[in-house]
């Protein structure tokens, strides 16, 4: 088995809280980047560690300015996975979910820190860690004021997570939604005899499932059905997650559960007015005005009026928690005009 027929077949034997189409996409970039010239020979753990920790301190980081109030912005942006590794810490194309929640509890336990704005744009990922870290988003959702802001896609695992802040917002072209999970089987048997290949698996338990759903033995009814068993039990954690996180309540004989089971898409994506009315977000902003309103809240709160830096105060809007490197222009810009402190 060639690297990239191993690493798609890795791909495909998890399950993914994920938008199909992005999957796919996915997928296919690493079948490609997989097969390119000069493609990695497999690193060690501590390989990987070196260059990840070269990687990083190459990044550019820009600290918060510690002031005695901060409003620390974060993002989730991309594919969404427990630890991303070489994936998000090199590329920077994912997010970590240990790294994520890393910073955000640091964000929400920190007495500088006033209040916290998540932009995401994500089509989701990997269920793994994900009801663990929607568990702690919503654990600490009372310390101050949060609020995630989708500028995009906030697609199956980024809704999972996104659900869980104080408050939940979409921008109007953005789209949330894609609830469901999904694992993928690819039946290789007959390409395989048709080459000249048969593949035989040695196992123990000698009667036992080990090799079940293996790419080169066509998928029984039996592996179909307990495959799809797991898919129920991270689909059930998801609607349950999504119940809490956005306050939904039984109706008569309905379940809460059950009131977005039928009502918020079976897995199709919501436009932001769409998600707006069946109660999947607060409000239709954008990443402007979100800095506006949570700076107004601040202000309110301090009885103090909005000055500009220039003039010195209490709070500063800073990037400096989470810095990425494709960050859009459209949120340097936003960051840039919003930089404020409180008097």
């Amino acid at each position: 088995m060639t690297d990239t027929s191993r690493l798609l077949s890795w791909l495909d034997a998890q399950t993914w809280a994920m938008h199909p189409a992005a999957f796919l996409s996915m997928r296919e970039i690493v079948g490609r980047w997989a097969e390119a010239p000069g493609f990695p020979p497999a690193m060690s753990r501590e390989e990987k560690d070196s260059a990840i920790a070269a990687a990083q301190a190459a990044r550019p980081v820009t600290q918060p300015y510690q002031a005695p109030q901060t409003i620390s912005v974060l993002s989730m942006f991309g594919v969404i996975s427990p630890r991303a590794g070489m994936a998000s810490d090199l590329s920077q194309m994912g997010t970590s979910l240990d790294t994520f929640a890393s910073r955000y509890q640091a964000a929400m336990t920190d007495s500088n820190i006033a209040g916290v704005i998540v932009q995401i744009d994500s089509p989701g990922g990997n269920v793994y860690q994900v009801p663990e870290t929607s568990d702690l988003i919503y654990s600490l959702r009372d310390n101050k004021p949060n609020v995630g802001v989708v500028t995009g896609m906030g697609a199956s695992a980024a809704y999972f997570l996104a659900a869980q802040f104080g408050e939940l917002v979409a921008s109007p072209s953005a789209e949330v939604g894609s609830i469901g999970v999904m694992m993928k089987h690819q039946d290789v048997s007959k390409m395989a005899e048709d080459s000249g290949v048969k593949v035989t698996f040695i196992t123990s338990p000698r009667d036992g499932n080990k090799a079940e759903g293996n790419p080169f033995t066509p998928l029984t009814a039996d592996t179909a059905e307990y495959l799809n068993s797991r898919t129920d039990e991270y689909y059930q954690m998801f609607l349950e997650a999504l119940a809490r996180g956005r306050g939904v309540n039984s109706q008569g004989p309905k379940s809460a559960t059950s009131i977005i089971d039928q009502s918020w898409g079976r897995g199709r994506m919501m436009g932001a007015g769409r998600a707006l009315e069946l109660g999947m977000i607060d409000r239709v902003g954008t990443m402007q005005s979100e800095v506006d309103r949570m700076v107004g809240k601040l202000s309110r709160k301090s009885g103090g009026g909005v000055r500009s830096e220039e003039e010195g105060g209490g709070v500063e809007l800073v990037a400096g928690a989470q810095r990425e490197s494709e960050v859009e222009l459209e949120r340097q810009r936003v960051l840039a005009a919003a930089r404020v402190r409180l008097a």
